[in-house]
């Protein structure tokens, strides 16, 4: 419907970015821009590889928590691929159950420092995250 309106009334043209119609008891038209961050994963124009900070006696299972708690990325059901090899997928199930080895091996075991971390999740749809790994006494992401 929203899109229609704007469509037919060329008001399209004059509105920057959000428009709702609201019209329960009256008309109420507000517009407002929504504003990229630069950390988001989703709508930033910033493709590069993230640089991620973590203790290399963590376990892949840990990380996997920590990149779910991570603000920045929000992350769901993570699958992980490194340069090398696949560490861990989610689906299809028989795939996870082959991977599921390696939630208890160490980052360290897996990978090495400075290595590249390919990350798919539900919530990044059709694009994927790069991360580089640091090893370190201290996490953090940049």
């Amino acid at each position: 419907m929203n899109e229609a309106l704007k469509l037919l009334t060329y008001a399209s043209q004059t509105i920057n970015n959000y428009f709702m119609y609201i019209g329960g008891e009256g008309l109420y038209t507000p517009t407002f821009i929504y504003e990229k961050s630069d950390l988001c994963v989703v709508c930033s124009d910033d493709a590069t590889t993230r640089v991620m900070n973590v203790d290399s006696s963590i376990t892949l299972q840990e990380f996997i928590i920590l990149l779910s708690k991570e603000p920045n990325l929000q992350l769901i059901k993570p699958s992980i691929i490194s340069e090398i090899n696949t560490l861990y997928m989610q689906k299809p199930p028989s795939l996870e159950a082959m991977l599921r080895i390696n939630l208890n091996k160490t980052l360290h075991e897996l990978i090495n420092d400075g290595e590249i971390l390919t990350i798919t999740d539900p919530t990044l749809r059709d694009i994927s995250l790069s991360i580089q790994i640091q090893f370190s006494n201290r996490m953090s992401i940049v």
